[in-house]
């Protein structure tokens, strides 16, 4: 049977015992407040004035050394051997699921097998406007599955075209939305990502850094997203290089720390400083009430 575990919360989704939010959790390598439940209280900046608190702002609490790393929060896992590049392949069955076996894709790339959901898309609406979702397949990074969500059908904020994700030499493209219009002079657009919970928004990088080199964002093999750095062009000795990261509206600057520090950190027990989930609560709202149309929804 699959494996399916909350990489918050590290234990089966199915189990019956509920969901257990992200400053719940031990595991301080995936440990970062869902953006469902943060509230506004003292100790903390303001929330942005837009309806959706994205993670982009929530990175405090994770250790320094992992800021740049994201969970995914669906991903499964097999104890048996999965071929999902071979045609006739199948995991066993899966209630509420039908499963899409490999087949080529009309553009000439092979689509491995994955799961599409039996019931309807979810609409978001209100009185004088109104949005479709269309499911966005999930994704097999080696023999991880990342499972799929669904994904708004158009933007209003702007112009945009969603590119489908892809495989190349065996490695998936994940989709994205690209902006249509021209960025600054001199920038590159970066991808926004599903994060398992949200779609978190690109921007616009340098394309070039004096004495830094563009690490690119990548997937890892246990299905956690890692986003794209700046790294040194030149090593350090006895020093570990720590990447910055995207803050929402500005890039945190990367640094240094010594070698020895870096090994001997306790990540595990760390903790943010007191009071961090004051006035934080629990529940997990309902993302097609708000006032405004998320751009991507998990599967329920």
């Amino acid at each position: 049977m699959s494996d399916e575990r909350d990489r918050y919360a590290g234990r089966p989704v199915s189990d019956g015992r509920g969901y257990r939010p992200a400053y719940r959790t031990a595991d301080r390598r995936f440990n970062r407040p869902s953006w469902r439940s943060v509230r506004v209280h003292s100790r903390t900046r303001a929330l942005p004035r837009r309806n959706w608190y994205r993670p982009l702002y929530t990175r405090w609490w994770v250790h320094p050394y992992y800021r740049w790393t994201y969970a995914t929060v669906a991903c499964t896992w097999f104890d048996f051997y999965v071929d999902p590049w071979a045609t006739g392949w199948a995991p066993p069955r899966r209630t509420g699921w039908q499963w899409v076996g490999g087949h080529w894709s009309r553009y000439g790339y092979w689509v491995p097998g994955h799961w599409s959901p039996v019931r309807t898309a979810p609409v978001w609406s209100r009185a004088t406007y109104r949005v479709d979702y269309v499911y966005v397949p999930g994704w097999w990074v080696r023999d991880t599955y990342v499972e799929g969500y669904w994904r708004s059908a158009s933007r209003s904020d702007g112009r945009w075209v969603w590119v489908d994700g892809r495989y190349v030499d065996g490695v998936h493209v994940w989709g994205h939305w690209e902006p249509l219009e021209a960025g600054p002079n001199g920038y590159s657009w970066e991808n926004g990502y599903w994060d398992g919970e949200t779609w978190v928004g690109g921007f616009w990088r340098p394309e070039h850094r004096p004495g830094f080199r563009w690490v690119s964002s990548w997937y890892d093999h246990n299905g956690v997203f890692n986003s794209g750095y700046w790294e040194p062009g030149d090593d350090r000795y006895g020093h570990v290089w720590i990447p910055g990261w995207f803050d929402g509206s500005a890039w945190i600057a990367g640094y240094w720390v010594p070698e020895a520090e870096y090994g001997n950190a306790d990540v595990q027990g760390w903790q943010p400083e007191g009071g961090v989930d004051d006035g934080w609560s629990e529940p997990r709202p309902d993302p097609l009430q708000a006032e405004e149309a998320p751009l991507a929804v998990p599967i329920d």
